[in-house]
């Protein structure tokens, strides 16, 4: 796996390109799945599941894994590919260069058991975490496609 990017470089390939990126919907045995209260940008303030983009010889089930290990503080383990790709696109950035955050996503689904929900350690970009049990009306369509995709939440 690539080490980090310098952050000036990141910036200039963010504002310029399409970033790929996991998203990771981790259910709990109840039916439910956890959702992140982000709070950075794109998104901020949105729920939104774990995930990030993808280094550069790191396989689309590395970053997963990466990035709960980074967002939420655990390790998972069995991961299923949700069948597809998407895209979202976003006027906010994090950078602030005004051309917006354009992502294609790759979905994974894994498991949470109740020891896992209580190891949660969330990074600074978070706020809290919370389980729920279906869509809310107000998320992003993505959200809404992806975990209909995933056979994981009704509308």
């Amino acid at each position: 796996m690539t080490p980090h990017l310098p952050l000036n470089l990141y910036r200039k390939i963010h504002e310029h390109v399409p970033i790929p990126c996991v998203d990771i919907i981790l259910k709990t045995a109840d039916g439910g799945f956890l959702m992140l209260l982000r709070q950075t940008e794109p998104a901020k303030g949105q729920w939104w599941l774990v995930g990030g983009r993808v280094h550069k010889n790191e396989t689309r089930e590395q970053a997963a894994r990466r990035k709960v290990k980074e967002e939420i503080g655990i390790e998972i383990g069995s991961l299923q590919a949700v069948k597809g790709s998407y895209e979202t696109i976003f006027p906010e950035d994090p950078f602030g260069h005004g051309k917006g955050t354009h992502t294609i996503n790759s979905c994974f689904v894994a498991e949470l058991t109740e020891k896992d929900l209580s190891k949660i350690r969330l990074d600074k970009h978070h706020a809290k975490f919370k389980i729920f049990h279906q869509a809310e009306k107000d998320w992003h369509p993505y959200l809404k496609e992806v975990l209909n995709d995933a056979g994981i939440a009704g509308q």
